[in-house]
């Protein structure tokens, strides 16, 4: 059974890692922010489950900050299991890029991943002009530099990135991405676009997308990962699946907030009590 426990807590954190319901605020100043692919304010909110059982929820959200005088793009991720799985293995994870939105490159990543107590707590600086990041674990103590490419994004950057252009169907794409405390190759095959069903929006259109990047301590090499992104104006992720010995974990989009008027926030409209935060957020 802890075999089992931990299988499933991995599986959610890869899927968390994969895979702001604040109004979008522009920091003063007099320098007009750049018109992104996305709107920024934005909330997706994805419903998590272990085959039929519920897990939780995650939510990834973005915002305008203000650092040293600088605006610059805050991308934040969320995530909590629910009442009946805290009591087996609670998760409680806090994920945020913060990054330079003119050349869409991270300036600092941290992650906070929670199991009942601090699993990990580190922060990555990127320096540009040296071409170098600066990794830090406060639980461990352990500090490292390492080389990065012009382009190297952490994951979570990169997940929006996935949504600036249309992929090809049928193709192998590689990227250069920070997971830990080196660079990986995150590598995507994709396949065909093909309808999916997604709760209350109905039957979509998605191109699935096959990743393959082994980041310590959330992804196995022996299982297999699927995402699915919309073939629309948005591009958004709305559904990441793990097949695992034990199972299937996914985590499906459920939500979508913030700016704009359109299908997919005109649906989420209709509310879905296990999209809504927890009590205490």
């Amino acid at each position: 059974m802890m075999n089992v426990r931990l299988q499933l807590c991995r599986a959610t954190a890869a899927l968390l890692a994969l895979a702001a319901n604040s109004a979008a605020q522009p920091a003063q100043g007099d320098a007009k922010p750049p018109a992104l692919w996305f709107p920024v304010g934005e909330t997706l909110v994805y419903r998590l489950r272990w085959g039929l059982l519920p897990l939780g929820t995650a939510r990834m959200e973005s915002r305008w900050v203000e650092r040293d005088g600088r605006k610059l793009l805050l991308l934040r991720y969320t995530s909590h299991t629910n009442r009946v799985f805290d009591r087996i293995r609670p998760v409680d994870d806090v994920i945020e890029s913060l990054l330079d939105p003119d050349t869409f490159l991270p300036v600092e990543f941290t992650r906070t991943l929670i199991r009942r107590r601090p699993l990990c707590d580190e922060t990555t600086q990127f320096d540009r002009a040296k071409q170098i990041a600066h990794w830090h674990s406060r639980c461990s103590g352990k500090q490292k530099a390492f080389p990065i490419k012009p382009d190297t994004r952490d994951w979570l950057t990169f997940m929006y990135l996935l949504r600036k252009d249309k992929l090809p169907e049928k193709s192998r794409l590689s990227f250069p991405v920070v997971g830990d405390d080196k660079v990986s190759e995150l590598v995507l095959t994709t396949h065909e676009i093909r309808k999916l069903r997604l709760g209350k929006f109905g039957k979509v259109p998605a191109l699935a997308l096959q990743p393959h990047a082994e980041f310590k301590g959330l992804v196995s090499k022996d299982w297999k990962m699927w995402m699915w992104v919309t073939d629309d104006a948005r591009r958004l992720v709305a559904r990441i699946a793990i097949n695992m010995p034990i199972g299937s974990v996914k985590a499906t989009l459920c939500r979508v907030q913030g700016p704009g008027d359109d299908f997919w926030t005109r649906r989420s409209e209709d509310d879905q009590p296990e999209c809504r935060p927890p009590v205490d957020q």
